[in-house]
């Protein structure tokens, strides 16, 4: 996995906690939830060759976890988007492995932070 990227963004964390105060904790239950689906879903995409679905779930990833502040998973699955839609052949494979190891990282780190049981 490429640590270049911080796990979590505390800053949007933060002021998530401000405005959502106890709601919090609900979107990063969800966010476990329904992420673990949707990467399933997107390897199953790649795996089947249906570069638009896979598109199409990077980017919902993506820009879920950019506004929950999930800054690992939001930085790989943009490579995703962005390799496809620019036609750069990235290494959808290994990017999805990527983002599989960085949901397993952020969990963790949600758990250390208090936000997941």
């Amino acid at each position: 996995m490429n640590d270049k990227y911080n796990i979590l963004n505390l800053s949007t964390i933060n002021e998530l906690k401000e405005i959502l105060e106890d709601d919090i904790f609900a979107i990063y239950d969800e966010f476990q939830t329904s992420t673990k689906k949707m990467l399933q879903d997107l390897k199953k995409a790649h795996e089947a060759g249906d570069s638009n679905a896979v598109l199409h779930l990077s980017h919902t990833i993506k820009g879920s976890c950019s506004n929950i502040g999930l800054q690992r998973i939001f930085e790989i699955t943009r490579q995703i988007e962005n390799g496809l839609r620019e036609n750069t052949n990235p290494d959808i494979a290994r990017l999805i492995q990527e983002t599989e190891s960085a949901y397993t990282a952020t969990l963790a780190a949600l758990k250390a932070e208090g936000l997941l049981p």
